[in-house]
């Protein structure tokens, strides 16, 4: 099974740790079909804090 990255979406080999194309670390949500939005399913997006 290819694993996507939640990042970036690029796929990467079973055994991959992290993302070949951007380094993001791959985790198990990363494995789970061609879906990649960059936010896992029930999180809003992070909001940047007012400085």
């Amino acid at each position: 099974m290819t694993k996507y990255c939640t990042k970036c979406g690029a796929a990467n080999t079973d055994d991959a740790r992290f993302c070949s194309a951007c380094g993001n670390p791959l985790t198990l949500t990363s494995q789970q079909g061609g879906s990649w939005g960059g936010q896992p399913q029930g999180q809003a997006p992070s909001q940047p804090q007012p400085a």
